[in-house]
């Protein structure tokens, strides 16, 4: 390269841009280190610095001269190794600088081209953290308390750079199976229409309980979905699972004829997965002996049944994984399943919750810790969230599955899509085997973490569906994280506890969530908190009381705050 070359510049070596200004931001960041680069441009590998960095361009130290005129992506990555965002930008000017003899450096200045505003938070909240790790006090806005502190920077040219960069992950099929309606359209309507699931229980002789209450799924009919063989091999948790699928499958319009089922999976989960068929398997050996058990009494208990059968269901080929984490675990299923797209591992994924814990044993040890609401005289007002008169949850069964699959990959077979899985958090209280921590400081800090995630903040939240327990110290606390993450906005923003309608089906509750969501951001319609009559103080939110509200939302959060596992779910208004 000439020395003309070399000295060639752009106004100035450190880069000058306009302030940007957002909503929620009002500083603008610029951030001066030493922060090492992974430079590869051209298949090579080189050596590099990070001198310089700020929402308009970045000042970088590296051993190879590149041209001016140069197109490279400057892309940052956080804790899971996956790339918020990439900002494509131009060498505008390089300049050798001062070495050790033998050795040849350069400075580059790249300035970035088109920071969009979402982009633009997430790169201004970087900088804020990497400031913070410098020990450089950079600015007091929120976003830096939220991200953690391992930052990465990768530059590269065009033709690697969609090796890095995080995928978006699109929601286009949705089934399920509940209590107040199954198949999505069915749910909705149950939703809409405020419908109660719950009523005595029928499964069961349930007069020795002080509960006789649940949430039953009174209309599924496994003929529909399954073979008599692969009914016979399957726990209801199972058939539950699958049938969804099937209809999520149904309603995304895939085929997989036309895919590569090497890059399609299933991740479902599930608190207790076939326990039911283990209690009703040792009564059948108790009367019969164990030649009268079913043959397939041990494969049908594994919790990981469930995603085995659907992906034998549909030739799946690419994972077969199973979340156990209580009640959250369909929503660590969801960020782990997004997380498997994002990175690029693969283009579809069967996702969801399912559970069938109705069983006598399990109901049994439910009562024996006074987990139940009593109020067996009138079914249709329990459970009560939020309510002052609230006395507890109904257990509840049931299944959701959606499809979550790779956003071009969607748009390339022109699928409907319901929303954008943005971000999640999960945190654990590590505080008791049966209570959460009434301080809610994890629960908080799991939303945090799914707003750093989605590269949102607060102010973008527009909806909330609860976990929802109904019980006075799980609802306190939810309703002390929510004014904790809000202040000033909480009541604002509209809160939903679906559980009121649905029961308390364990794992398939944050499948239920998500599809409410989903529903809600497609429809408009936000589902109810039924059976709310008595406000409680401690409860000061914007309940969604009894009948289903109308309004636009385009960001809506879920929360799974269960003893002591929290999981933060957040999706959006596709926006292609």
């Amino acid at each position: 390269m000439t020395q003309a070359g070399l000295n060639r510049r752009h106004h100035a070596r450190t880069i000058s841009f306009p302030e940007r200004r957002h909503q929620s931001r009002r500083h603008t960041v610029r951030l001066s280190l030493s922060l090492p680069v992974t430079f590869q441009v051209r298949g090579q590998f080189a050596k590099a610095l990070c001198r310089d960095i700020s929402p308009g361009g970045a000042r970088l130290q590296t051993d190879q001269p590149i041209p001016v005129g140069t197109q490279l992506i400057l892309q940052l990555s956080f804790n899971r190794n996956l790339c918020f965002v990439g900002f494509t930008g131009e060498i505008v000017y390089i300049a050798a600088t001062d070495a050790p003899e033998g050795l040849n450096l350069y400075e580059l200045g790249l300035r970035f081209q088109q920071v969009g505003q979402v982009e633009g938070r997430v790169l201004e909240a970087c900088l804020e953290e990497l400031g913070k790790a410098a020990s450089e006090v950079v600015s007091d806005s929120l976003a830096s308390r939220l991200f953690d502190k391992q930052v990465s920077i990768v530059v590269t040219d065009r033709a690697i750079a969609s090796q890095f960069i995080r995928r978006r992950v699109a929601i286009t099929g949705m089934g399920v199976i509940s209590p107040i309606g199954s198949g999505r359209q069915g749910f909705s309507q149950g939703l809409q229409q405020g419908r109660s699931g719950v009523g005595r229980i029928t499964r069961f002789d349930a007069r020795q309980f002080p509960s006789q209450l649940a949430a039953e799924v009174k209309d599924f009919d496994p003929t529909r979905y399954l073979s008599p063989k692969k009914i016979r091999q399957m726990d209801r948790c199972t058939q539950f699972g699958v049938a969804s699928a099937i209809q999520a499958v149904a309603d995304a319009g895939l085929d997989f004829e036309k895919l590569d089922c090497e890059r399609v999976g299933v991740v479902i989960g599930t608190a207790v997965g076939g326990l039911r068929w283990a209690f009703e398997q040792e009564r059948i050996k108790q009367d019969g002996g164990h030649k009268s058990m079913n043959p397939y009494s041990m494969i049908a208990t594994y919790p990981n049944a469930v995603s085995g059968q659907v992906a034998l269901e549909f030739g799946l080929k690419g994972r077969a994984d199973t979340i156990s984490s209580g009640c959250a675990s369909a929503g660590t299923a969801f960020g782990s399943a997004a997380e498997l797209i994002q990175r690029g591992e693969l283009d579809v994924v069967l996702v969801g919750g399912t559970e069938a814990p109705l069983d006598s044993t399990i109901f049994g040890a439910m009562c024996s810790a006074g987990a139940l609401s009593t109020l067996n005289e009138e079914p249709v007002r329990t459970p009560r969230p939020f309510d002052a008169e609230r006395d507890g949850p109904v257990l509840g069964e049931g299944a959701g599955v959606l499809v979550f699959e790779d956003w071009e990959h969607a748009l390339e077979r022109g699928a409907q899509i319901y929303a954008e899985f943005k971000g999640w958090g999960s945190t654990c209280d590590a505080y008791s085997l049966t209570r959460s921590d009434p301080s809610g400081y994890q629960a908080t800090r799991a939303v945090q973490m799914a707003l750093r995630d989605a590269a949102l903040v607060p102010e973008d939240i527009d909806y909330i569906n609860a976990y929802a327990i109904a019980t006075h110290a799980c609802d306190w606390t939810e309703a002390r994280v929510i004014k904790a993450m809000f202040g000033a906005r909480t009541t604002q923003i509209p809160v939903s506890g679906i559980q009121s309608m649905t029961g308390y089906p364990w794992a398939a509750l944050g499948a239920f969530q998500l599809i409410s969501n989903c529903l809600a951001i497609a429809d408009g319609v936000l589902a109810p908190t039924i059976n709310f009559a008595v406000r409680d103080p401690n409860c000061d939110l914007d309940i969604v009381p009894n009948h289903a509200r109308h309004a636009h939302i385009n960001t809506a959060l879920s929360n799974l705050f269960g003893c002591g596992k929290n999981v933060a779910l957040i999706v959006q208004r596709a926006l292609v």
